[in-house]
């Protein structure tokens, strides 16, 4: 009985993820169109870009996140007000 609730658990993660990749990729979108005038040929640049980086750290055991904060200084867990995501 375990392992089915587990299975539809997964099930129902991976269809949020399913909805709110699509989301986050379109409020970047939206945000570099409207604030800095990018054109949608160089967002698409972007975005092929990025999953190029996502690739990079697929096998990779180093952290994205720590990378991502080690090489830009931002942190994407935490709130803007400065507390953590993961507490």
């Amino acid at each position: 009985m375990a392992n089915k609730d587990l299975i539809r658990q997964m099930k129902i993660l991976q269809k949020q993820i399913n909805k709110i990749t699509p989301t986050v990729y379109a409020c970047i979108a939206l945000t570099l169109y409207r604030d800095y005038e990018w054109e949608g040929e160089d967002i698409n640049e972007l975005f092929i870009r990025s999953a190029d980086v996502w690739c990079e750290y697929a096998n990779d055991t180093r952290s994205m996140l720590k990378v991502c904060e080690d090489e830009t200084g931002i942190c994407v867990t935490s709130h803007l007000d400065g507390s953590s995501m993961e507490e």
